[in-house]
């Protein structure tokens, strides 16, 4: 079943997700290679998903969007879609780098920026400040995980930030 984002979910999607049963993500990248982390005043957290349409899904109309105390009014609401579906296209397409879609996200977080988004191999490999950051906590240095370092990897980034 392909994911279109850019549909809000049913009212029955939606509390599914909120209690987290079924369209929530995974604390785990095992099987779901798409991220993000998010810093909320001293707790952080990943959020893992199997694709990067179901990663965008939940981060836009959940994290983002699900939060009514954040709007004054509808026009308000309306005005944060019309600036988070292009966001998410141009993230999509590549027009936007990881980084930069992080900090456009973030401008819609209240109390709490994002950190990263995107795959677990640029965490594992990528020269991004918050990646390299990751690799010297887990392994001492900066370097590239090892194949073989890749799972004790993912287990640590389980419980990273809490």
């Amino acid at each position: 079943m392909s994911i279109n984002w850019k549909t809000p979910l049913s009212p029955t999607e939606l509390q599914l997700a909120l209690d987290g049963d079924h369209f929530g993500p995974a604390s785990h990248p095992a099987g779901a290679p798409w991220g993000y982390y998010l810093q909320l005043e001293r707790l952080g957290y990943f959020s893992w998903f199997a694709s990067q349409a179901e990663m965008l899904r939940y981060l836009v109309h959940i994290e983002l969007l699900h939060a009514p105390e954040r709007f004054a009014d509808q026009a308000a609401y309306d005005s944060a879609v019309q600036t988070l579906i292009p966001l998410g296209e141009a993230y999509l397409s590549a027009e936007l780098a990881p980084e930069a879609a992080a900090k456009g996200f973030s401008e819609h977080l209240s109390g709490g920026q994002m950190l990263w988004l995107g795959q677990i191999t640029a965490l594992q490999q990528g020269q991004s400040p918050f990646a390299t950051q990751l690799r010297q906590a887990f392994q001492g240095h900066a370097a590239a995980i090892q194949t073989a370092d890749q799972p004790a990897f993912a287990d640590w980034l389980e419980g990273y930030g809490l």
